[in-house]
């Protein structure tokens, strides 16, 4: 059997290092993660350790990351009686691919100029639409 995710998301806010009571350290995070037809998904993620300690050093809400690691479901029972569920991502790896504030900055830097007269983009290339005509599928 194989339980193995990997997840990329936005941090909905920054996150937090906590320490366990036997002192290993342990970061617990929301990562939104879009779907192809617009929906966002908000995954709980745990990250343990060094990787937990830098996470909360050098990102933030708003940064873009890609979690590897695999899922862990968990439940209880509340004071009415009640049983719940919860499933979460457990973090293995974590890569550190964008940050929004760096992004930002770099669109306001450099924003994209439309000039008058100038045909709008549509999102495809001349070239790659010419090379469409020759494929055989």
């Amino acid at each position: 059997m194989l339980n193995n995710t990997t997840l990329v998301g936005r941090l909905t806010k920054d996150p937090q290092l906590f320490e366990s009571a036997n002192g290993s350290r342990y970061a617990r995070f929301t990562l939104a993660c879009s779907r192809v037809n617009g929906d966002t998904d908000f995954i709980p993620v745990t990250a343990f350790n060094v990787i937990a300690e830098n996470l909360c050093q050098y990102k933030g809400k708003g940064d873009l990351i890609c979690v590897t690691g695999r899922l862990k479901s968990s439940s209880w029972t509340d004071a009415a009686g009640q049983k719940h569920f919860i499933l979460d991502a457990i973090a293995e790896n974590i890569q550190y691919l964008d940050s929004r504030s760096k992004t930002q900055a770099s669109q306001e830097n450099h924003p994209i100029a439309k000039t008058e007269g100038a045909p709008a983009r549509t999102g495809s290339s001349p070239v790659l639409e010419d090379l469409d005509e020759d494929l055989p599928f």
